[in-house]
Formats: structure tokens, C-alpha cells, sequence
């Protein structure tokens, strides 16, 4: 009797059987179920806490003349891309680059902009010329979407058919660094550097990191840079944004 009540009473581990309703989990599979989601704020903590600066004192950072090398490069770069560029408009060629994100000066046109390094002979009076730029923080990750990014931008703006009337005349990728300092990209895209967020100013907004953008985007309003933009339109891309055709600019104002 004892064996066969012992069969007879034998049920499924782990599953508790409801009087009126299916098998319920048990608490330990329910903690082995929730278990996943526990780990989203940890994951939010590591994503708070500084990432490796290139600036520092380790094996792999680079040294203070090697920064000033990169430095002195991108100098010498943007020069000869401004005078390129330059020399293009005046052939009646297309503006871009470098130059439409660093050269000109303040004054004239309704916007206070001089925009004759964008204004291209024979082209619609409803040509809108606009500026792209691209907030982006200076880790290795957002470094390779701004990469293609900016590629996409320059082959789009190349194959536009408007041609020389092309809308798309600049672009600055514009990064919140730490302490502001450049990150070496900028021998390749023209780039702007802001200030991030301290780790403990990110805690505040818990992990966060992407509060760094409207801050960096202040920044750049206030910068000498952002005053020599030739462009009356500016639009502010994200670093998980490609552009895959021209994209016109239908302000009516």
C-alpha cells in the first residue's frame, strides 16, 4: 500500500498544480525567469561610469607631441580643403566640407551669415543651403557611425541631381569629449569638441549619456565655429542616422 500511495501521489517538480487552472511556476523557475531583468540596472551603471580617455597615461595613449602632430595635420588639412573649396565656387563648383563648417565670416543675408561660400551662380532662388551636424560622443563605437555617416553624406552630396546646386553643403561632427579635447577623428571629419558630462553629473540622470547632446549642441551655439557657418540652415543628425538620398530642404518660411 505504502508504494503504490507513493506512485499515486507522485506530481511534476518544479510546477504547482492549481485547483482550477493550469500548472502555476514555481518560485524558484519565476526567479530564474525574472532573472534577465535585474541586470538592466547594472547595465545602466556600467554604461555611467568613464570610458578609457585617450589622453591618459597608459601604454596605448598618445603623447603630447603626437597630439600636437594630429593637431598641426588637421591644420594643414582643413587650409588646403578651405582653399579647394574656395577655388571650387568660384569655377561656379560646389561648396563643401571643410570649408562650409570652418571658413567664412559673420554679416549679410537676413540671417546676419555671409553665404557666398555656399551661393552658387545659376541656381533656384529656393535653394535653401543647410549645414549638417552630427552630435556624437568620442567612443570607438560612435566614432565608426560618424565614419559612415560622413561617407554616406559625401557620396550622397556627390551623386545629388541637382549637381552643383545641391543643397547638402556642410557638415561638423560635433563631439562631447572629455575635457573637450580632440579625439583624432578630426583629421578625417570636420569636428567641433565640447565638454561631456562628468561621470558624477551623468549618476544625475541616471546613465544617461545621451543628455550629453542638447548640452554640446549649446555649446556649439556659442562657439566661434558655429558664428563662421555660411549656411542659414543647420540640421542636427543623430550618430544612428544614414543618409541614403538627398534630402531637400522644404522650409517655406
Amino acid at each position: 500500500k505504502r508504494h503504490s500511495r507513493r506512485h499515486l501521489n507522485t506530481r511534476p517538480r518544479g510546477r504547482r498544480l492549481s485547483a482550477d487552472g493550469p500548472p502555476m511556476l514555481s518560485k524558484r523557475n519565476l526567479s530564474l525567469l525574472l532573472l534577465p531583468f535585474a541586470g538592466v540596472p547594472l547595465f545602466q551603471w556600467a554604461r555611467s561610469m568613464p570610458q578609457a580617455d585617450l589622453h591618459d597615461n597608459s601604454p596605448h595613449a598618445p603623447d603630447a607631441a603626437t597630439l600636437a602632430l594630429i593637431a598641426a595635420r588637421t591644420r594643414a588639412t582643413n587650409a588646403a580643403a578651405g582653399r579647394a573649396d574656395v577655388a571650387k565656387v568660384k569655377a561656379g563648383g560646389v561648396s563643401g566640407g571643410a570649408s562650409s563648417s570652418s571658413g567664412g565670416s559673420s554679416g549679410g543675408g537676413s540671417s546676419g551669415r555671409n553665404i557666398s561660400g555656399v551661393a552658387v551662380q545659376g541656381c533656384p532662388a529656393s535653394r535653401k543651403p543647410f549645414h549638417v551636424v552630427l552630435t556624437a560622443t568620442a567612443d570607438n563605437y560612435q566614432s565608426w557611425q560618424c565614419r559612415i555617416m560622413y561617407h554616406h553624406w559625401q557620396r550622397v552630396r556627390d551623386s545629388d541631381p541637382a549637381g552643383r546646386c545641391t543643397e547638402l553643403t556642410g557638415f561638423t561632427r560635433l563631439v562631447a569629449s572629455p575635457g573637450g579635447r580632440p579625439d583624432g577623428l578630426e583629421a578625417e571629419i570636420p569636428s567641433h569638441f565640447t565638454p561631456e558630462y562628468e561621470p558624477a553629473d551623468i549618476s544625475r540622470f541616471h546613465g544617461y549619456r545621451v543628455i550629453n547632446r542638447p548640452r554640446s549642441v549649446t555649446y556649439f551655439l556659442k562657439s566661434a565655429r558655429y558664428a563662421a557657418l555660411q549656411e542659414e540652415y543647420l540640421l542636427v543628425a543623430e550618430t544612428d542616422h544614414v543618409l541614403l538620398q538627398p534630402l531637400p530642404n522644404l522650409d517655406t518660411s
